[in-house]
């Protein structure tokens, strides 16, 4: 004789109690699905490793058998949030070879969670499979000009991607020369967060040189980028051939009073409605 569905279903909270995880239902429009009510799943931080270990590697309960089950329920959810949860390298691998067969979420925060270049690769590898996800965070991640360069690859190839969050990865002059690259190719991304990546005054001209030539970003985060007066120039200079850019975040570097002119001059010039 079969369980009752009451029964049922104290099985699976009792699944999920042990997994850790938690879910908010909220009944609201989002994104590319108005009409569909979603769940936003977030892991809790209780036994955070024994949880991940339980997700990626092990049978959670009778129901949920893999990290599979946060891709394959389209029904239930479209974005996921799993930031702060020490996912680590091979959750990050995990989440890439998920990411080339769902086509249903359409958001996914991986914020701090330890992925490193590694297991960025997979996402990225992912990512050029994937139709459907428009919003992706990835700050600090560790991800280094090496993780950059992945990502990059899979900004010119996918063409679903509208916001990028790289934020804290250590990536410098290098890895903004390779997403730089990925800008003149890329004919989607929207918003692009950059915060805290040591780009100084020559990553600066690597993007403002991209800027050039990109007709489709409309926000540029580069708050905390140790940019000087010589980098605030530079982008200064590329807004005069850019119409798209209409946020442009330069707080907390140096461009000083010079740079700031330029800028505001610019702005005069062009008629934009940049908010500063």
């Amino acid at each position: 004789m079969g369980m009752s569905k009451k029964d049922l279903k104290k099985q699976k909270q009792r699944a999920n109690a042990d997994a850790g995880i938690v879910y908010q239902k909220k009944k609201e429009e989002v994104f590319a699905h108005p009409k569909q009510e979603w769940m936003n799943w977030r892991i809790t931080s209780h036994k955070v490793k024994e949880m991940v270990d339980k997700i990626f590697l092990k049978q959670i309960g009778n129901e949920c058998k893999s990290l599979q089950i946060f891709f394959t329920i389209p029904h239930l959810f479209t974005s996921l949030n799993l930031s702060n949860n020490g996912i680590g390298v091979e959750g990050g691998k995990k989440i890439g070879v998920e990411l080339k067969r769902n086509n249903l979420l359409t958001s996914l925060n991986l914020s701090s969670n330890g992925i490193g270049k590694e297991g960025l690769r997979e996402i990225a590898n992912g990512l050029q499979h994937n139709n459907s996800l428009t919003s992706l965070h990835l700050g600090n991640n560790k991800i280094g000009v090496e993780g950059s360069k992945e990502i990059a690859n899979a900004l010119k190839r996918n063409n679903c991607l509208t916001s990028l969050y790289l934020s804290s990865n250590g990536i410098g002059v290098e890895g903004s020369r390779e997403i730089a690259n990925a800008l003149e190719q890329n004919k989607c991304l929207t918003s692009l967060h950059l915060r805290n990546n040591r780009i100084g005054n020559h990553g600066a001209r690597i993007l403002g040189n991209a800027l050039k030539q990109n007709n489709k970003l409309s926000s540029l985060i580069l708050n905390y980028n140790e940019i000087g007066e010589e980098g605030g120039k530079e982008i200064a200079n590329s807004l005069i051939e850019n119409n798209c850019i209409t946020k442009l975040d330069l707080s907390m570097n140096e461009i000083g009073e010079e740079g700031g002119k330029e800028i505001t001059n610019t702005l005069k010039q062009k008629k934009l409605p940049i908010k500063c």
